[in-house]
């Protein structure tokens, strides 16, 4: 089972990575296009955006078919395989 910590950091990784995906959002309604890396949206003056609860590093960030993924790297405790990822697909347009 996991720890108060464990179950704090995941739920602040979960709420991160939406966070990501709405500034995302913004970025396509404004631009016309998904950014095409966490850099872009930061460039793009949205500032700082959160780190990696677990790690301290950047959230994984790609486009797939054109959409936004953002993956946390999951600790032990979540994954159910080796260097599996929890990821949030934006699954509009």
């Amino acid at each position: 089972m996991a720890s108060t910590l464990e179950q704090f950091l995941s739920a602040e990784s979960a709420y991160d990575m939406v966070e990501i995906l709405a500034t995302a959002a913004q970025f396509r309604d404004f631009v016309g296009e998904w950014p095409e890396s966490l850099e872009v949206l930061e460039q793009f003056g949205h500032g700082s955006l959160p780190r990696d609860p677990f790690s301290g590093e950047t959230y994984a960030y790609e486009l797939r078919r054109g959409r936004p993924v953002v993956a946390v790297a999951a600790p032990d405790w979540i994954r159910k395989k080796p260097g599996e990822h929890i990821t949030v697909i934006n699954v509009g347009k």
